[in-house]
């Protein structure tokens, strides 16, 4: 046990209730917030709130071949800090046999790029593939741009992951999450049926481990930008739901079709991602809550149960 990662958790836990209960008061008496969340509740209001369907929604979700004996899946990498790239795919090879392609996002120089390609495992190069891209919304739109890479179109399945540092956090607490996160992700009790359940879905689904599946109450001042992406998207915006922390987590292809569907709105003057000074309340803590508007494959119990790191 990490003493020094306990008491940071504990500290962390007690901040966040602090932080949720200022951030209520704050939420009503800021006139701004208020209008927002009045906006959201009367559009709300005509839009059903049981299930997500995809009728009318703009997004192409491709077409099921349910006869596939095995459904091929990808993992998509975003590789800001080189080191810890290498080190989650060294995670990745114990599972390897899982993965048919490894597609790899970064805005790496050509002299990084070579030494960062000498050092990826062996096991591993065969499968990958390395796409430019330009480094917004933290790993949000890269992953956006990734979606619509034909590396990728005849894939099913994916795992999202990226190098995630949290600097900011004492005790490389940062560095314990990712670990933990990933291995959990990497290692679930019957991957099989996961890709298989995922590949199979008919709309857009995801999953990941239980530990880091959200509470509602971690959204914040998110309600209002997630909303703006839900009505751009053409879906029903769904409210408050639970969403994977960390930003990593399987998906299936209709899902992965979303993300395709917001390229479009990267580079658009008047479009819904625009970047924002804003850290709660901005575009990447939209995006990162987007998934809670889908289906969730938390009742399957594909995962092992973890013991609670607090």
């Amino acid at each position: 046990m990490n003493l020094k990662f306990l008491t940071y958790t504990v500290k962390s836990k007690i901040f966040a209730g602090v932080r949720r209960v200022f951030l209520s008061i704050a939420f009503l008496l800021t006139p701004i917030q208020l209008a927002q969340f009045l906006h959201w509740r009367f559009f709300k209001s005509k839009r059903p709130t049981t299930t997500q369907t995809s009728k009318d929604s703009p997004i192409d979700h491709g077409k099921l071949d349910l006869n596939k004996s095995q459904a091929k899946v990808a993992i998509i990498l975003h590789v800001f800090y080189p080191d810890i790239g290498i080190e989650i795919l060294q995670q990745v090879i114990p599972k390897s046999s899982y993965f048919n392609k490894i597609l790899i996002t970064h805005c790496m120089t050509p002299t990084a790029l070579n030494e960062f390609q000498s050092k990826v495992p062996h096991e591993l190069l065969s499968k990958c593939h390395f796409m430019v891209v330009e480094n917004r919304f933290r790993d949000c739109g890269p992953f956006i741009q990734a979606a619509s890479s034909p590396f990728l179109s005849d894939c099913e399945v994916f795992l999202k992951l990226h190098t995630k540092k949290s600097p900011h956090l004492p005790n490389d607490a940062g560095t314990l999450w990712r670990k933990d996160l990933i291995d959990g992700l990497l290692n679930p009790k019957e991957i099989e049926n996961l890709i298989g359940q995922l590949a199979t879905d008919p709309g857009p689904s995801w999953a990941c481990p239980e530990r880091w599946i959200s509470s509602k109450s971690d959204w914040g001042f998110n309600s209002f930008q997630v909303w703006k992406l839900c009505r751009a998207l053409g879906i029903a915006f769904l409210g408050a739901q639970s969403f994977p922390v960390g930003n990593m987590y399987w998906m299936n292809k209709s899902l992965l079709n979303v993300f395709e569907y917001l390229e479009a709105h990267l580079e658009a003057p008047n479009g819904h991602l625009r970047s924002s000074k804003l850290k709660d309340g901005g575009v990447i803590h939209a995006l990162e809550r987007l998934p809670s508007q889908f289906f969730i494959c938390e009742k399957l119990n594909f995962f092992h149960s973890l013991p609670d790191l607090s």
